[in-house]
């Protein structure tokens, strides 16, 4: 590939010889090439991106449409790209222009700029936050009649959610307020439910997974879960869903913060988030987007299930006891806090139950046929039953067994409330469950 060449088309004052080679950088730089990966790398060093962010100011559509395509593209699963792109000078400017512009369709291909950004380099975060402008373009663009740049702002609203760093930047420039009436839209399809769900994990990373009062009805709540819980499936099989290509990092980190709440844990595993997380865990590799931060999730998420017998229950039919044995070998490069994560929940999922501890107690159970088994015996019964040999106290019982004393309203409520209280007034919250008009739908990348 011949980049002199393109490089120079790109500057070229003939409008379509600038589309015609972003377009070209755009083909080459696509996931569907063969050297994509190859490609992207070369551009970067090539001097490809500031080029590119040039062609922006091209008075040809067509140009500033290519070079969008192909910068989104270049960000797309390439993190040193997306330091370039952010660092770019003028560049995040340029592309706040365009979102301020009247081109609604432009305005889409723009957002994917920041989107993939955001969605695999969380470097970049601080510098999308700290574009002037920009923060409030997206959030314009959250109820507009285009449903494509509507979802696009959404699906940057949940990746900008995930970085610590600029949340409480995103709760001062209300995103949190913007993004609350895009739950209670009423309509259908893969790609409602998934503009839903990138709204909901936005809210949970916002709210540390306080969604009380966020939905209508519980049914709604529950049908943004369940596509959540879908959601990681596609991802985890690396398929594209309703135009959506989701990394299982982008689904994990919500749901460890959905899984903080009481009444989602019992709907999640409902949901069969536990056969889930079993094979996320067995199946994980040191490879991919965030792949060491995936799997400490995943045991956060599953650590945070196993309070109840009722959940180990569940965990260990899904396999689990299997899936945390593969991570205690330690052969697929966990690091030391993994493992010992893992082994901290293989000892809460392996407490017996009275019966069994009581029946082999030198004591307490003298009298039980259970003692007179040898220590071998009663390992592989342990296993049987289990999952696991070994044996120690009992579990918890679950919240319907046992009463618990409700919690006092901490700042996640408090900060939640405040949002709501503030759309009321100002009248942003959809009443009666009206449905959104004019909304069209369209494919979009993570």
């Amino acid at each position: 590939m011949n980049l002199t060449t393109v490089r120079a088309q790109l500057e070229s004052s003939n409008p379509g010889e600038v589309a015609a080679a972003a377009e070209f950088l755009f083909e080459r730089a696509h996931i569907s090439h063969i050297r994509s990966g190859e490609n992207k790398e070369q551009m970067r060093r090539d001097g490809a991106i500031p080029v590119l962010f040039a062609a922006l100011g091209s008075p040809a559509r067509g140009a500033r449409f290519h070079a969008c395509s192909a910068l989104s593209e270049l960000a797309f699963r390439n993190e040193l790209n997306c330091m370039a792109i952010s660092q770019s000078e003028g560049g995040l400017e340029a592309i706040v222009e365009i979102l301020n512009a009247d081109d609604v369709a432009l305005k889409e291909d723009a957002l994917l700029v920041v989107n993939n950004c955001a969605a695999f380099c969380e470097d970049v975060c601080t510098a999308i936050v700290s574009c002037p402008g920009m923060l409030d373009a997206i959030k314009s663009l959250v109820h507009v009649s285009a449903a494509g740049a509507s979802s696009v702002a959404v699906g940057i609203m949940n990746c900008l959610s995930r970085c610590s760093v600029v949340q409480q930047v995103l709760l001062h420039a209300g995103v949190l307020e913007a993004l609350l009436p895009v739950v209670r839209i009423h309509d259908s399809g893969d790609k409602h439910e998934a503009h839903i769900a990138r709204a909901t994990m936005a809210i949970a990373n916002l709210t540390e997974g306080n969604c009380e009062g966020v939905f209508e009805t519980v049914d709604d709540r529950n049908a943004a879960l369940a596509t959540t819980v879908k959601i990681l499936s596609k991802s985890m099989k690396g398929e594209n869903w309703a135009g959506i290509n989701f990394a299982p990092y982008s689904v994990v980190y919500p749901l460890s913060n959905l899984a903080l709440s009481g009444d989602n844990k019992e709907v999640l595993m409902e949901l069969g988030l536990a056969d889930q997380l079993s094979q996320l865990i067995q199946e994980w590799k040191l490879v991919g987007h965030q792949s060491t931060q995936t799997l400490e999730l995943a045991l956060r998420i599953t650590e945070n299930l196993c309070e109840t017998q009722n959940c180990q229950a569940s965990m260990r039919a899904a396999g689990m006891m299997q899936a945390l044995d593969a991570v205690l070998e330690g052969t697929r490069g966990q690091n030391v806090r993994v493992v010992a994560q893992a082994a901290r929940i293989l000892n809460k999922m392996t407490e017996g139950h009275v019966a069994f501890s009581m029946g082999y107690h030198t004591r307490l159970g003298v009298q039980s046929p259970l003692f007179q088994l040898d220590e071998l015996i009663m390992g592989k019964i342990a296993k049987l039953a289990f999952g696991c040999a070994a044996i120690t106290p009992i579990a918890l019982h679950s919240d319907n067994e046992q009463a618990t004393v409700a919690a006092a309203p901490d700042e996640r409520t408090a900060r939640l409330n405040a949002a709501l209280a503030r759309m009321q007034h100002s009248g942003h919250m959809l009443g009666g469950g009206s449905p959104v008009r004019g909304l069209r739908r369209m494919n979009t990348l993570l």
